[in-house]
């Protein structure tokens, strides 16, 4: 559990990164400004990057201005919960969900990334119940919303 403003801060590579675990909490956490360098690549490194993994609680954080990356990347991943976080001004994506199951994302600011605010993206069988809801939170200024199926 990362908790009370951990900060992840200015990795030249990915901020933190997460695979096989059962129970992930992220609650008041700042993970900004990573992924400076380009080896191994653009579009590889990301603020924060969970897969193959259950029980997901992104809450009161930030994941913002991912130089080359997403603010977050979730693949491969079950029970997802996105509430009241800032996702703003990253390289790619805002959030970026791929053969995920029950996702939610809701009272959240997704705003400025330089490619989709989110991205439900499609590998081999695709995502199942995942909502993003516009109701309580705003996206805007983000390239587009999609899905890519």
């Amino acid at each position: 559990m990362f908790k009370n403003s951990d900060s992840h801060q200015f990795f030249p590579r990915s901020g933190v990164y997460v695979s096989d675990v059962n129970g992930i909490e992220i609650d008041a956490c700042d993970f900004s400004d990573n992924g400076a360098q380009v080896v191994p690549g653009p579009r590889l490194q990301h603020n924060l990057f969970i897969q193959h993994s259950t029980g997901i609680r992104l809450k009161n954080s930030r994941f913002d201005t991912s130089l080359r990356g997403c603010g977050v990347v979730i693949d491969h991943c079950r029970d997802i919960l996105f509430d009241r976080c800032e996702i703003a001004r990253n390289g790619w994506h805002g959030i970026m969900m791929s053969e995920c199951q029950n996702g939610f994302v809701g009272n959240c600011l997704i705003e400025g990334n330089d490619g989709c605010g989110f991205m439900g993206d499609y590998l081999y069988h695709g995502s199942d119940c995942i909502s993003v809801k516009i109701i309580k939170f705003n996206i805007t200024m983000n390239m587009q919303l999609k899905d890519s199926h």
